[in-house]
């Protein structure tokens, strides 16, 4: 223990230098942490409560494509946005699909209609070029009814 003693007087200004080092070293490791840790984006709070499993989300698109109107049916969720892309048989008109949107809504329960924003969007491959597909609803998490695209 005499040495250390020793040492340190004969060396204050390495011994300071060493002192202020690692105090500099702590305070980077502090602010570090403090500024890149991942924390939960506030708009994804509550995702957890109401996350459409993959069971679930199954048993919808096999319920949409049980309708004679619907040829084929997609779901895609990313973050807070679920996105049903419909291929719809080539005699639907648009105004009965987008009727038919009511049907898509009611899959979903109150939570989740609550907390995602849901686009549908009906195409028709079987059509021929000239035709009014595809067409683009779109309802906010907010908003009780579908806005549709002007086309």
């Amino acid at each position: 223990m005499d040495k250390v003693k020793n040492f340190i007087k004969n060396h204050k200004i390495i011994t300071a230098l060493i002192i202020i080092f690692l105090i500099l070293l702590i305070a980077a490791i502090i602010i570090y942490q403090i500024m890149f840790t991942y924390k939960e984006d506030s708009r994804l709070y509550g995702k957890k409560d109401v996350e459409i499993s993959s069971s679930s989300k199954k048993s919808i698109e096999e319920n949409l494509e049980k309708k004679d109107e619907f040829n084929s049916v997609n779901i895609n969720i990313v973050t807070k946005e679920i996105t049903f892309t419909i291929d719809v048989k080539e005699d639907t008109d648009k105004k009965y699909a987008q009727n038919l949107s009511e049907d898509v809504l009611k899959e979903l329960s109150d939570e989740e209609k609550k907390y995602y924003d849901v686009q549908i969007i009906y195409t028709c491959k079987e059509c021929q070029e000239e035709n009014e597909y595809p067409i683009i609803g779109y309802k906010n998490n907010s908003s009780d009814g579908i806005v549709w695209s002007n086309n």
